[in-house]
């Protein structure tokens, strides 16, 4: 179950990179003080050894100081549903209060809500 948390984390870290493509994820990360301020992780259907997962995500919902995403993991080939996740982002100041989400990334944010356009991270 831990390995669903790392494969939609890599996901999402897929996502901002094709959505933010002119920064590096470093940058992107190290300029905006971002930190996930939660994860829900709703379990609905086990797997096999050697199933192969797809994990699809996207900009689910924004607000002024964070950014929400969904993801949903699923088998590859049958289109199975195994595991719901929805992650938020909160972005820092340097003293780490969560501050309002800066415009450009609110920008491209809204640009990508609920239009489908997300990644399809397969583990």
């Amino acid at each position: 179950h831990v390995s669903y948390l790392r494969f939609a984390e890599r996901a999402l870290f897929d996502l901002v990179r094709t959505i933010w493509p002119s920064q590096g994820l470093q940058s992107w990360m190290s300029r905006n003080r971002v930190s996930v301020s939660g994860i829900d992780l709703r379990y609905l259907q086990s797997t096999r050894l050697g199933d192969r997962l797809e994990v699809w995500t996207g900009v689910l919902g924004l607000e002024t100081r964070k950014l929400i995403f969904g993801q949903r993991l699923v088998i590859d080939g049958s289109g199975e549903v195994v595991a719901d996740a929805v992650t938020e982002v909160v972005f820092r100041d340097e003293l780490e209060r969560i501050v309002p989400m800066p415009r450009q990334v609110a920008d491209i944010a809204a640009a990508h809500l609920h239009s489908g356009a997300g990644s399809d991270g397969a583990t």
